[in-house]
């Protein structure tokens, strides 16, 4: 016998009663118990379907068996609608099998949009995402960006009109984050949850292929300035979440009606890769430069070049005009080396201009708080450096007056790490509302 595991997210606690009380009545020609949540039993097919609600969170969580995992998937799927149809709108779904085991009418029958990086590969399968539905012969579009593994930069970002989704039954997202409020290419899905909802009921239902964090769970930063319903989920600038864990929260700040489906990262059915196999954009070519982008990034809104185009970016700093002196105390937290050094980056500022700066080397065992570390540095050489500017959309991109001070020279470390810490603790229980695996977000001590 083979089990799906399915989760419904409701908006209220008091829809689950609803759910589990008319579902009673609707499957009564079954053999229903009520023991530990609602199981229905389906005897002559030899299947059950179990739900049981959380204490804690506004949850249903759906446990399916059948003879085989396709026939368990639709058993669940159907309940799933049925709950649908029960509170008169769509419900939020976690899917734990893969995305070519869903047995949707939408995926299966429908026309289907997919959003895609290059690298939106299914290694069980042996194909990208979009050959999927290309194969079924539903594949109404793929919008991806431009082709080559090493063509994409995270700040290029998708752009979509309705036209792209006319007529769609379904749209599918595959594609990896890199686990900072950064990353243009996640932030184009949430442009893309905006429009869906403004295109009212006729919206196509919407999935995410989800993916591992390639830097994990860690916590950095402050929610600052960002806005709720914004462009992006109103987070830290290293949230430590997935895409659809993102998703999930997005759909509750700005109310998203269409129907939402996250398939999970861990799917049964779906060969796992680690997270930085496959290079997720130019400047983000394996796992160590997602560990130096949450605060890395922030360089490129300076005249400081971090490592582009270059095989360590964000591992990089520097400039021509830097002078590196032997023992000078930049800031450095446990853990860390600063490998005085010179680089010449093939792309952003000085590209093809020998740099003089530093490499940030990472002791085995240590998480790095790139942030911090970045904003302690920049103070530096701000002090230090006469020729070092912020540019003007610096400001913008850290969203924060509190730590735009500090990089300015007001307030105090130890004020800034204790604001932090305030800041992270906020973000941490907000997160846990919205995460569907495991472990949780946690932030770096000290």
């Amino acid at each position: 016998y083979f089990i799906a595991k399915n989760k419904i997210q409701l908006s209220d606690k008091a829809l689950i009663d609803k759910i589990l009380s008319e579902l009673q009545v609707i499957y009564k020609n079954e053999n229903v118990n009520t023991i530990d949540g609602v199981k229905i039993s389906f005897e002559a097919k030899k299947q059950w379907v179990h739900l049981r609600k959380s204490n804690t969170e506004p949850i249903i969580r759906i446990y399916a068996e059948a003879q085989d995992q396709a026939t368990a998937e639709a058993l669940a799927q159907e309940v799933i609608g049925v709950a649908e149809k029960i509170i008169g709108s769509p419900v939020f779904s976690f899917r734990t099998t893969s995305l070519a085991q869903q047995l949707d009418k939408s995926l299966q029958q429908g026309r289907v949009v997919c959003i895609c990086t290059p690298g939106a590969y299914d290694a069980s399968g042996g194909t990208y995402t979009w050959e999927l539905f290309a194969q079924r012969g539903n594949l109404q579009k793929s919008l991806t960006l431009p082709e080559g593994e090493f063509a994409v930069d995270s700040e290029q970002a998708f752009s979509f009109t309705r036209e792209n989704f006319a007529g769609a039954d379904a749209v599918v997202v595959d594609l990896q984050d890199a686990g900072s409020r950064y990353f243009a290419p996640t932030r184009s899905v949430f442009t893309l949850m905006r429009l869906l909802e403004s295109m009212g009921s006729g919206a196509p239902s919407l999935y995410i292929v989800d993916h591992l964090n390639p830097s994990g769970r860690i916590v950095e930063g402050s929610m600052g300035a960002v806005s709720k319903g914004g462009a992006f989920p109103k987070t830290c600038h290293r949230h430590g979440l997935t895409l659809g864990e993102l998703c999930l929260l997005y759909q509750n700040e700005i109310n998203f009606h269409p129907p939402l489906h996250v398939i999970s990262a861990l799917a049964e059915g779906a060969a796992q890769l680690l997270p930085w196999v496959i290079s997720l954009s130019a400047d983000l070519p394996g796992l160590f430069s997602c560990d130096m982008y949450s605060g890395g990034y922030l360089w490129r809104k300076t005249n400081f070049n971090p490592g582009l185009g270059t095989p360590r970016p964000y591992e990089y700093v520097g400039a021509p005009f830097l002078k590196v002196e032997p023992g000078e105390p930049i800031p450095v937290p446990e853990g860390v080396l600063l490998r005085p050094c010179t680089f010449v980056p093939g792309a952003g500022p000085y590209s093809g201009e020998r740099c003089n700066g530093y490499q940030i080397l990472l002791r085995p065992g240590f998480d790095y708080p790139s942030l911090s570390h970045t904003l302690q540095m920049m103070r530096y050489f701000r002090a230090h450096c006469p020729q070092f500017r912020l540019t003007a959309d610096f400001a913008a991109t850290l969203a924060d007056e509190t730590l735009l001070d500090f990089v300015e020279g007001g307030s105090d470390w130890p004020t800034v790490r204790e604001y932090l810490k305030v800041e992270e603790q906020k973000w941490i229980r907000k997160a846990r509302k919205f995460t569907l695996y495991e472990n949780n977000p946690y932030r770096i001590k000290g």
